[in-house]
């Protein structure tokens, strides 16, 4: 209802915060500003096993589909591909807990590398890491990346990993990344590139829907609740700016917004169109290495890939690694 800017989803969660008296606490998220809000929500982020990349078998399907080798991941092939010559300046922008950074690191020639995060308490994670391995090339920071004092020419090298779908508006940030680009430097991107807001669209949900109706019941168990998942939902707008405001906020203009600023040198789409919403709260039913799992894993993929090859649903994720253009129309 109202372009679902609430649907009954919506009800059902706020009965349930209620119950766990959850509902103070979202209130208070309505009270604060976006950023304050944006920045709650990472701080009180847990890992668990509950998204489709948790997945260990499709973990090995995005590798081979971005590097041709299952055990290659997008990390290793960019950087054996475009980081190997050096010294190198690189800045990653929305690091969480700097896993990746230090992977970019240790595998990229890097003089420095700066990462900056909302999140205070996973900068810190980050930093004590970074410690912990010696690593004193990598610098992470908290900041946000629309207040940083934007050097000109300084990096060879922006990340956006799985980052750039909290930031908006995305063209002002595109004109920052493009001004701090030494000229020809790269713009690696790793992202969410699918509908804003997760309003997925009517063929996602009706595939993702008959998927999740043939997996037998013991591999629907949600992980929050251990309640069968029935179905896949598309949240409301409302929702989703409570649970976060900066979720997949402007993802939808992602790659449109790219071709001012940015040539694209390569793009690798690797779907999770289906297997994104299909996967939500129940990726941790397929962790084992099991003949069972990988037969229904398998099914999903080729469904996926089918309705992919015929244009009925885009690719939500990609990667895509981009190169400062000298001029800007």
């Amino acid at each position: 209802m109202f372009n679902n800017l609430v649907n009954f989803q919506d009800f059902a969660h706020l009965a349930s915060s209620f119950r766990s008296g959850r509902v103070l606490q979202l209130l208070r998220r309505m009270m604060r500003g976006r950023t304050s809000a944006t920045q709650a929500a990472w701080d009180a982020f847990r890992d668990a096993p509950i998204e489709f990349w948790h997945i260990p078998m499709l973990q090995k399907r995005v590798n081979r589909l971005v590097s041709g080798d299952p055990q290659v991941d997008y990390i290793s092939y960019v950087a054996r591909k475009y980081l190997a010559e050096g010294p190198l300046a690189g800045l990653s922008l929305g690091c969480g807990k700097g896993h990746k950074e230090l992977r970019w690191a240790r595998l990229g020639n890097f003089a420095r590398l700066d990462a900056y995060d909302l999140s205070p308490e996973r900068i810190a994670i980050a930093q004590a890491d970074a410690r912990a391995r010696g690593m004193a090339n990598v610098h992470f920071h908290v900041g946000d990346v629309y207040r940083l004092d934007w050097p000109i020419s300084r990096y060879d090298v922006v990340f956006g990993d799985q980052s750039l779908h909290h930031f908006a508006p995305i063209e002002s940030l595109y004109a920052d990344i493009h001004r701090t680009l030494k000229p020809g430097g790269y713009f690696v991107l790793n992202e969410y590139i699918g509908p804003a807001r997760f309003q997925w669209t009517a063929r996602q949900l009706e595939a993702a829907d008959a998927l999740l109706a043939l997996l037998p019941p013991r591999y629907r168990v949600r992980w929050q609740d251990k309640k069968l998942k029935r179905r896949v939902h598309r949240p409301s707008r409302l929702s989703m700016i409570l649970a976060d405001p900066s979720e997949a906020v402007e993802s939808d203009k992602i790659v449109p917004g790219l071709e001012q600023f940015f040539d694209i040198v390569e793009r690798r789409d690797y779907g999770g169109t289906l297997l994104h919403p299909l996967f939500g709260d129940i990726a941790w039913n397929f962790q084992e290495d099991r003949p069972d799992i990988h037969k229904w894993l398998k099914l999903c993929f080729e469904v996926e890939d089918a309705l992919l090859a015929q244009r009925e649903i885009d690719s939500d994720f990609s990667l895509i690694v981009c190169q400062s253009r000298s001029e800007v129309p």
